[in-house]
């Protein structure tokens, strides 16, 4: 009876431990691998520029004075404000915030904008999947003479996502594998909505930059796009097959509006 009794501890001690063992590895592979995704540890006014308010761990790019694909003339330099719900209107305050009490605002009227978000993430698995996922309010107005109006052109804003090896230069299809691109004519509803943009990339280094890019090809009234609750998790899937430096498939997708 006894040799039965331990026999039985065991098989249930076992199983208890797979249960563990698992739920550890689910809890693992859900861990936010970005340094500062809700913009709640402070930021820096990047390259001394008083307009350019950035999120500690995080480093803007933007164009000025260049046009780019289809663009109506000239991007200018955006605005960025690390914004506390506090100085929030309350319809506001439920609206652009998703994590905690701050959001990015990037901004610019009457001129096109493209600009993008960029982190250096380190001790990525090589050949491991990743998730980087991007909650973006895409705040373009056409017109405010009746309440902001959305403009009528779907393919004027565009937001894509990306991830190249560390010392990628903005923008190098070659090096960075980016997501498709999102657009009011891709997925909806886009403007004046809260999509959460996802791509999966494999990581083909330890080192990678991953990129949050937003534009608005028209000089509109306003330009603008608040991001909040960022975040890059490690998927269950491994590809054995990739070796540092290898190129990756592009892949993206729109998990939900909010």
């Amino acid at each position: 009876m006894k040799v039965k009794q331990i026999a039985l501890l065991t098989v249930i001690a076992g199983i208890l431990f797979a249960l563990l063992s698992l739920t550890n590895r689910q809890v693992t592979a859900q861990e936010n691998l970005l340094t500062n995704p809700g913009f709640e540890e402070g930021y820096f006014n990047q390259d001394g520029i008083p307009e350019i308010a950035v999120p500690n761990g995080w480093r803007m790019h933007w164009l000025d004075g260049q046009t780019f694909t289809r663009s109506n003339g000239a991007a200018a330099r955006p605005e960025t404000v690390v914004w506390n719900i506090k100085d929030a209107p309350p319809s506001e305050q439920t609206l652009f915030f998703r994590d905690g009490s701050y959001a990015l605002k990037i901004f610019k009227g009457w001129a096109p904008v493209y600009a993008a978000l960029s982190q250096d993430v380190t001790g990525l698995e090589v050949g491991r999947k990743y998730r980087l996922a991007a909650p973006i309010f895409i705040d373009i107005v056409e017109d405010y003479s009746s309440g902001k109006k959305a403009p009528d052109d779907l393919d004027a804003g565009q937001v894509r996502l990306g991830a190249g090896p560390t010392g990628s230069a903005w923008r190098d299809e070659n090096a960075i594998n980016y997501s498709g691109l999102w657009t009011a004519g891709t997925i909806s509803p886009f403007y004046l909505a809260y999509p959460v943009f996802i791509h999966d990339f494999t990581a083909t280094s330890e080192n990678m930059t991953v990129w949050i890019e937003v534009g608005s090809k028209q000089p509109y009234i306003n330009n603008g796009f608040f991001i909040d609750g960022l975040s890059l998790t490690a998927l269950d899937e491994v590809d054995p097959g990739v070796s540092a430096g290898a190129g990756t498939s592009p892949g993206g997708a729109v998990e939900s509006n909010v």
